[in-house]
């Protein structure tokens, strides 16, 4: 589906989410809902979205899902150039995520290249090592 097809249905799908009780189908639609806003850039309001995602994630007791949202939240704050708060949500991740899941490994390379951007190459280089280990 295209962002122009895509865009007048956010409004029905943010309506929809306020009023659904059950954690599986509100989990997956912020998602969707935070997806479609990233694509239009609406980065601000992606962020909120996703909180309701994490929110939804802690009812159901997933810690991989959580971690998921938390590395999302992450790469948005990557996105705007604020990489304390970045690391800061990805350490929250690692700490989420199952040792040796696919999570992990995406939380772990995330690191790297925040470690990268801010010119520390040889932690870089270790912790894209350590995610390929935990795949």
């Amino acid at each position: 589906m295209s962002e122009y097809q895509l865009n007048p249905y956010l409004p029905i799908l943010a309506a929809l989410l306020a009023e659904t009780d059950e954690h599986e189908n509100a989990y997956a639609a912020n998602l969707e809902l935070a997806d479609a806003l990233v694509a239009r850039g609406e980065l601000y309001a992606a962020l909120a979205v996703l909180e309701r995602a994490l929110a939804a994630a802690h009812a159901l007791q997933d810690g991989e899902r959580k971690a998921l949202v938390l590395l999302r939240q992450a790469s948005i704050c990557d996105d705007w150039g604020q990489w304390d708060k970045a690391e800061a949500t990805l350490g929250r991740a690692e700490r989420t995520a199952a040792e040796g899941s696919g999570t992990m490994a995406a939380v772990v390379h995330q690191k790297g290249i925040l470690r990268q951007k801010r010119g520390d190459y040889d932690g870089a280089l270790e912790l894209y090592q350590k995610s390929l280990a935990a795949c």
